[in-house]
């Protein structure tokens, strides 16, 4: 129970961090699926989080923005 405890506390956390920006933030996984994103991305996208949520970062990005500078992983 304290390891989902801690888990709800992290992600509580980050979501009250993330607010404070006002630059578009994202956190993706390993395969480009959205699984975060801060308010600002309804004033500078046009998408609220909710919708952001679970896509893809392709339905922002071209195949050549998604290419890391370092390291070799490209999402898909």
């Amino acid at each position: 129970m304290e390891l989902l405890d801690a888990c709800h506390n992290s992600r509580l956390f980050l979501q009250n961090l993330m607010c404070c920006f006002q630059e578009v933030i994202l956190v993706a996984d390993a395969e480009g699926s959205i699984l975060m994103a801060n308010e600002a991305v309804a004033t500078v996208l046009g998408y609220t989080p909710h919708e952001l949520s679970n896509k893809n970062l392709s339905l922002l990005f071209t195949p050549e923005e998604l290419i890391p500078q370092r390291g070799n992983r490209r999402f898909r």
